[in-house]
């Protein structure tokens, strides 16, 4: 479904906050139900809003634009912060 068609729907339904159809926050999308009867890190996963957890202002890039801003962590993830 095209994010404008999702918009739309989330409007008429008056949902303010998004939820990924293909990614909920739902404990099954992190584990494989059928290995484990229940959830077996309920203590350790809680799925959170930003604004639940950040305080203040928030800074993609805190005074200006410098190269060493974006450094690959451990997901191997440099490309797609570069790309954002």
């Amino acid at each position: 479904m095209p994010a404008t068609g999702l918009t739309d729907q989330m409007k008429k339904k008056a949902i303010t906050n998004f939820v990924d159809p293909d990614f909920p926050p739902l404990y099954e999308i992190l584990y494989d139900p059928a290995e484990y009867k229940e959830y077996p890190f309920k203590n350790a996963v809680h799925f959170k809003r930003p604004k639940e957890w950040l305080t203040g202002e928030v800074f993609v890039f805190y005074e200006g634009i410098d190269p060493h801003d974006i450094r690959s962590g451990e997901l191997g993830d440099g490309y797609f912060l570069s790309a954002l």
